[in-house]
Parts: C-alpha cells; sequence; structure tokens
C-alpha cells in the first residue's frame, strides 16, 4: 500500500502541474545482485589458478547457491565453512572485488518483480526518471546500459549517473550530484537501499523524498525508521 499511495503522489504532483523527478538508486534497489555475486563465486571455484592452490576449497565453493542474499562474499563463504582460511579468503575476496565491479558480470543482475513495470509506469505517466548509481562509468558503463536496456526500463544516457571515477565513495558521490541536481529540481523522490547513502543524503538536503528501499545492504549504519519503507515493487 505504501508503494501504491507514493506512485498515486507523484502522479498526482504531476497532474496539478508541478514537475516531479523520480531518482532510483540500481544495486539492491532496482536490482537483485546475489546472481551477480554467485557467478563470480563459482567463476573463482572453477579457475586454475585458485584450484592448483586450494582444489578443496574451490570444490566446496563450488557449491554456493544463489538463495542466500548476501552483500559482498562474507557470507557466502561464512555458509560453506570457507572464512576461516583466511589466505583463501583474502584471494577470493579480491577475485570479487576485481569482478563485481566491473562489466563481465552485469548481466547476471535480475530486476527485482515488479521493478521494470513500477519504473515504466513513471515515465508513461511523462515523469522525469534518473539511475543514481554508486557503479563507476569507467569500469562499469557498457554493462549497465546494455543491462538497463535488456531488462526493459526506460533509458536515455541522460537519465544515468555514475560516478567519474572508483575513488569516490558512493555517499560523497550522491552527496556531490544532489548538490547540483536540486538547483534545478527542488523536490524530487530518492529510493535507495543503502541507509549510509541516506544518512548523509538527508543530513544534507532536507527537501529530498528519499524512500527506504530494504533488502540487502553493507551494514555500516543502521536502517532508517522514519521514513517511507518498501520491500518489494507489488503494487498490490
Amino acid at each position: 500500500m505504501i508503494l501504491k499511495k507514493i506512485l498515486t503522489e507523484i502522479v498526482d504532483e504531476k497532474s496539478k502541474g508541478r514537475n516531479p523527478q523520480v531518482l532510483f538508486d540500481l544495486d539492491s534497489t532496482l536490482y537483485d545482485i546475489t546472481p551477480r555475486n554467485v557467478a563470480i563465486l563459482k567463476a573463482a571455484a572453477n579457475d586454475s589458478g585458485l584450484k592448483n592452490e586450494f582444489l578443496l576449497e574451490c570444490h566446496r565453493l563450488s557449491q554456493v547457491e544463489a538463495t542466500h542474499f548476501e552483500w559482498g562474499v562474507e557470507g557466502h563463504l561464512r555458509r560453506l565453512d570457507l572464512h576461516q582460511n583466511f589466505i583463501f579468503k583474502a584471494k577470493i575476496q579480491e577475485y570479487w572485488k576485481q569482478r563485481f565491479f566491473s562489466n563481465e558480470f552485469l548481466h547476471f543482475d535480475t530486476p527485482y518483480a515488479g521493478a521494470v513495470e513500477f519504473v515504466r509506469l513513471l515515465s508513461d505517466a511523462k515523469i522525469d526518471i534518473f539511475y543514481l548509481t554508486g557503479r563507476d562509468s569507467p569500469r562499469m558503463f557498457e554493462g549497465t546500459q546494455k543491462s538497463l536496456l535488456y531488462h526493459g526500463f526506460p533509458y536515455a544516457e541522460s537519465m544515468l549517473a555514475m560516478k567519474p571515477n572508483h575513488g569516490v565513495s558512493d555517499e560523497h558521490f550522491k552527496v556531490e550530484y544532489f548538490e547540483q541536481f536540486l538547483k534545478q529540481n527542488p523536490s524530487p523522490y530518492f529510493f535507495e537501499n543503502e541507509p549510509v547513502n541516506i544518512e548523509l543524503v538527508r543530513k544534507k538536503f532536507s527537501a529530498i523524498k528519499i524512500i527506504y528501499y530494504k533488502s540487502i545492504h553493507c551494514g555500516r549504519t543502521s536502517e532508517p525508521t522514519d521514513l517511507p519503507c518498501i520491500q518489494g515493487w507489488d503494487l498490490q
């Protein structure tokens, strides 16, 4: 019901002659990234160099499943009882990091049920849509663009805002983006799953209407309890 109420509010603003903008994070907001994580770990399990050094560990890692939703790889390794082999763990984390933040595995991302339909409803109502992501453009633009188009999200290159390089933190990038965005768009809606990003953005900009998408996140800060919260894109 909360999501339907938000949709009605946005569309009503448009019908009254205002021009609402809606911004969406991508990872773990519109997209389930668990399949990407699992595909990378399965690739690591079949990597010849890793298998030569850690044959038994790689065999166990090959049994990783996409039924468990995790941020990063720690939980998967713990579930497979591989987290205490610190040398293996470090090498897997590095293997994962190099590939997760790249174009190579982005096609494994799966939109959450109803996500495409919700964004298209807004677009069909002539609402301005933007994708504000912590992915960086040099390493991930091509795969991100292909994924948005493939899955049927409304897309034009001007709608996609990505970090200029990987050295900028996600939260500071999003704050810097909103500093410019709000000069032309004073009261946007922002769907975001990461409490760290939400905490900093809301401290800086009270005019942004933030909707917390409850899913996996890094756990560096507590989840907001005083914001509209959704846990799926079903309008029923």
